[in-house]
């Protein structure tokens, strides 16, 4: 059947393919409610450009979360296996990396797929970009990814790394997905919200078929027979969505279109009970592919369902015939090969909730047995895993095989839910956790996988209890150091731990192997600043580091714990020494992971150390380093130095992404930055989001390294925006106090300096100077000038609060200009707003001050501190309303007020000015009574005078006002 109503979505898609073929790799995301027809539009465009363009499509499934990089595999197998071995072995050349992820790679290499050897992540990453690269320069390629908010964390960073590798030829993606369901894949947003910052997105809503549509496909299926009457009724129950209208005409046409009764968006009962109904009309043989098919949730080919079910080939070319002339099947030739699936997702959903549980059991292991005979390991454990009970021998092993291979590819997110799988089918002393603990993933001993670790703990717990005999001292040993980063990272028991950490020592020590008890030692450390002591990480960490020798993996995890430590505890110079060495480690080991994790460490040093270009030059060389930067916490880290630097925008920017990458105890900085970031703009909404994110991670729960406190700090802000000042200042004080009584002084200058100006506002002149005098304190020790800025701007603030005017101007001059010169855009406008309140109570006609503050929140969207500002201008008089006007140029008034101030300045009449505008004299006086409001003043000839004073000239047809006059009384600053 041809398509109706689509031709404009047609256009767009035809054009994206056109930007794409010039070499650009474009990403259409095809939003729409189940039926409405999204992976029917995008067959129609596979079909328009079969001519113009190599196709390949694949389709996620219910089961496809633990399948690391499935969707594209299953895209690239489908089309590689229709080509002669010699046509593969040619596209892959210098590919082998792929040949335990592809069975046609394997085949061609003359090897097995199951016992190709699967190589790291970055690797698999480079090989599938590669193979795409060589493939679209045969023709441009037209990729369908259906159904992806059901693909695995692994197929969507392909796609970022395409974005990211541009493949020099013409790519387009045609990713499918249910309109809503990908909020819910932290993964997804962020790949997504990354293709859109490059102008590689096109998101495209595909809405219900319109009333005309549904009628002309009416007129299709029904001919002469679609009355009016017919169509109507049609229209009303379908309510334009295609699988709906399609059903109520091939199955139920004419009596029921009239019913009643079921939810907007809801599919109908009489299409549920009439796929029931053809369902059950259906003879075995063909219910028991439809089954088949509703359970794998695929495509399945047909030697594929010849293998799963029994009867002759005959027989069951028969049965798929008539399943698919009764349109529940869809039938597709891809090169030489026959493939079916159910005709819509919402005929699946309805067999296979119809399908009773033993049934559903015995089909996932046929299909799990099936794909493990293709080589497809973890599709095939999620199968087993489905049709399993605790001690299933053949599930074990499978999903045991899986989860190595997990480790392999570097699919940290896949492998966890892998190890909680086979935690719930391996009973506590079964003797085959001995085999699971020689096989652990590594990369647990590295923080990676933190964000669902219950399972993951569990898992371990099991190893560890096992007797013996079945698990020696030193695998022992390897097991607890895993569990102790496992409960300090993701659980946050500090307590069991830093148990499990002495006993890991003492049996790495036992066992004679030296270096694991000083990794084990590190980890110790770490723990030790996590429950609130960072001397306990600079002393274990200097402890190691002398004991280390010329062991490389000891010395890395040594020194990136001593330059957190030094840093936090305010030993800047010892920390950046520490940090290059252990980026120099790290080179040296060649581990993409650990030179990542220090360059952010670096950046973060950087960021606080006054050295904002040097900062971004190492966040960017983190980024660089490893492909699976999103899983660090560098975006978390990144976020906070330009919170703190004044980029807002970049800032909440950052936060947003890194909360997409998910929450956990070490990566919650994100939501945390991005609600202290939010709550100094306008957009108080996100900021609130942001702050109920950071509370499910840290809120209600002991206290978790630095971060809580930071948390407090962003709790007592948006306490404060909201007028609760006694509360706010009860998180100020609070986490102030915690930051330096777990010796993290660096930290603390940021809340110090808001709990002095808060103080201020309640008129707490001594909480205001003992805030001030901590803040000097830290900047003595930490001995850099951006702590002499934050020290001399905490003394403004004080002086203010204590009537020492004239000091309070002087100290918030020195801050000022210290902050502008270096590019710490926000604390400059927090300084000139101290330094100009000073100004203008020693002499209330000078708000000057006052006005640059107001300007400078506003350059950088401080909305909340610019209103502050303000509103203070406009409670001190004429002159502070006029220069509350002025003080945002242009947007102090609308285009409209500044066209009717000009012209009124030129003494000219409202109805003058109407006639010249084209608007009514009423109109133009609306707009007087304002301009004359925001000025104070009273006269044309007043007006004149203060459009002079702000630099706009009754003649001048340039627009608004230059902001020059605003900073000609304010120090000069520095632009990043």
């Amino acid at each position: 059947m041809r398509l109706i109503g689509r031709d404009q979505e047609l256009a767009e898609l035809d054009a994206a393919f056109a930007q794409a073929s010039t070499g650009r790799l474009r990403c259409v995301l095809l939003l729409a409610d189940p039926g409405v027809g999204k992976t029917r539009l995008a067959q129609e465009v596979l079909e328009r450009h079969a001519r113009a363009a190599m196709g390949l499509a694949a389709r996620a499934h219910p089961l496809s979360g633990s399948a690391s990089f499935g969707l594209w595999a299953e895209a690239l197998e489908r089309h590689l296996r229709d080509r002669e071995p010699d046509e593969v072995r040619a596209l892959c050349d210098g590919l082998d990396d792929l040949a335990g992820l592809l069975r046609s790679v394997a085949v061609a290499r003359g090897t097995e797929a199951r016992s190709a050897p699967v190589p790291s992540r970055p690797r698999v990453l480079d090989g599938l970009g590669a193979l795409v690269a060589e493939l679209a320069r045969e023709r441009p390629l037209i990729v369908v990814l259906d159904d992806v908010h059901q693909a695995d964390p692994s197929s969507w960073d392909v796609l970022h790394y395409l974005a990211d590798h541009p493949v020099g030829a013409g790519l387009l993606v045609i990713a499918i997905a249910r309109t809503g369901a990908l909020t819910r894949q932290p993964e997804a947003m962020r790949v997504l919200l990354d293709l859109e910052q490059q102008g590689a997105l096109q998101r495209m809503v595909l809405n219900p078929l319109s009333d005309p549509a549904v009628g002309e496909l009416a007129r299709e299926v029904l001919g002469p027979e679609a009355t009016p009457e017919v169509v109507d009724a049609l229209v009303a129950r379908s309510r334009g969505n295609a699988f709906f209208a399609l059903g109520l005409l091939q199955a139920l046409a004419g009596p029921h279109l009239a019913g009643e009764g079921e939810r907007p968006g809801a599919l109908p009962e009489v299409v549920v009970e009439a796929v029931r109904t053809r369902v059950l009309g259906v003879e075995p043989l063909g219910r028991e592919v439809l089954e088949l098919l509703a359970v794998a949730g695929d495509r399945l080919e047909l030697s594929e369902i010849a293998r799963l079910t029994t009867p002759p080939l005959a027989d069951l070319a028969l049965a798929l015939e008539r399943l698919v002339d009764m349109r529940l099947l869809v039938e597709e030739r891809v090169h030489a090969r026959w493939g079916y699936e159910i005709a819509h997702p919402l005929i699946e959903e309805t067999i296979r909730h119809d399908l009773g549980a033993a049934r559903r059991l015995v089909i996932h292991r046929l299909l799990g047995r099936a794909l493990l005979a293709r080589g497809q390991l973890a599709e095939a454990a999620a199968h087993f895993a489905h049709s399993a009970e605790a001690g299933d021998d053949e599930a074990i092993e499978v999903v045991q095989g899986a989860l190595a291979e997990a480790d392999r590819r570097g699919a940290y997110r896949e492998g966890v839910t892998l190890l909680g799988v086979l935690g719930d089918l391996l009973p506590a002393g079964d003797d085959r956790w001995a085999t699971v603990a020689e096989e652990l993933p590594h990369w647990m001993f590295d923080h990676r996988a933190d964000g669902d670790t219950g399972t993951a703990a569990a898992a371990l717990s099991k190893i560890d209890a096992l007797p013996q005999a079945h698990l020696d001292t030193h695998a022992r040993a390897v097991i607890k150091g895993r569990l102790v980063t496992t409960l300090a990272y993701g659980t946050g028991d500090v307590e069991r731990a830093a148990r499990e950490a002495d006993e890991a020592i003492a049996l790495f020590e036992r066992a004679g192997d030296r270096a694991g008890a000083l990794r084990a030692a590190i980890e110790r450390a770490y723990i030790g600043a996590i429950a609130g002591d960072i001397r306990m990480l600079v002393q274990g960490a200097e402890r190691v580091l002398g004991e280390a020798g010329a062991e490389d993996s000891v010395l890395e995890a040594a020194l990136g714990g001593l330059s957190s430590g030094r840093f936090v505890s305010g030993d800047v110079d010892g920390a950046e020494e520490a940090v290059d060495r252990a980026l120099e480690v790290a080179r040296r080991l060649g581990d993409p992971y650990r030179i990542l994790r220090h360059a952010m460490s670096l950046g973060w040093i950087l960021g606080y150390s006054g050295d904002l270009p040097g900062a971004y030059a190492a966040f960017e060389q983190a980024r660089a380093a490893d492909p699976g930067w999103r899983q660090s916490i560098v975006l978390g880290l990144e976020a906070e130095i330009r919170w703190l630097a004044g980029d807002l925008a970049g800032a909440v920017r950052c936060a947003e992404e890194g909360v997409l990458t998910g929450l956990s105890l070490r990566r919650g900085l994100a939501a945390v930055v991005g609600a202290l970031a939010g709550a100094e703009t306008d957009g108080l909404g996100e900021a609130r989001r942001a702050l109920v994110q950071a509370r499910g991670v840290y809120g209600g729960r002991r206290d978790w390294f630095y971060v809580t406190d930071q948390f407090r700090h962003a709790e007592g802000m948006l306490a404060w925006r909201d007028g609760r000042l006694d509360a706010a200042r009860v998180e100020l004080e609070r986490s102030a106090q915690n930051l330096l009584a777990m010796n993290a002084p660096a930290l603390a200058p940021p809340v110090l300096v808001d709990l002095v100006e808060l103080c201020a506002e309640l008129g707490d002149a001594d909480g205001a100077a003992a805030a001030s005098d901590r803040l000097a304190e830290v900047a003595a020790l930490v001995a850099r000038p951006l702590y002499d800025g934050f020290a001399a701007l905490a003394q403004a603030w004080a002086a203010l609060a204590g009537g020492a005017l004239e000091q309070g101007e002087r100290r918030g001059r020195d801050a000022a200009e210290w902050f502008g010169t270096t590019g710490y855009l926000g604390y400059q406008a927090r300084a000139l707003a101290a330094e100009g309140a000073a100004r203008q109570r020693r002499d209330p006609a000078r708000v000057d001050g006052l006005r640059a503050a107001a300007a400078a929140f506003n350059e950088i969207g401080a909305t909340w501190r610019r209103d502050r500002v303000l509103e203070r201008l406009r409670s001190v008089g004429a002159a502070g309303r006029r220069a509350a006007a002025t003080a945002l140029g242009a947007d102090a008034f609308t285009a409209r007020e500044w066209e009717v101030a000009r012209l009124a300045a030129q003494r000219l009449t409202a109805q003058e000015i109407g006639e010249l505008l084209i608007v009514s004299r009423r109109t133009v006086e609306s707009h007087l009574a304002s301009i004359y409001s925001k000025l104070d003043v009273h006269s044309k000839g007043e007006l004149m005078r203060a459009l002079a004073e702000r630099g706009d000239h009754a003649g001048s047809t340039s627009g608004s006002p230059s902001l020059a006059h605003v900073w000609a009384a304010t120090p000069p600053r520095s632009t990043r």
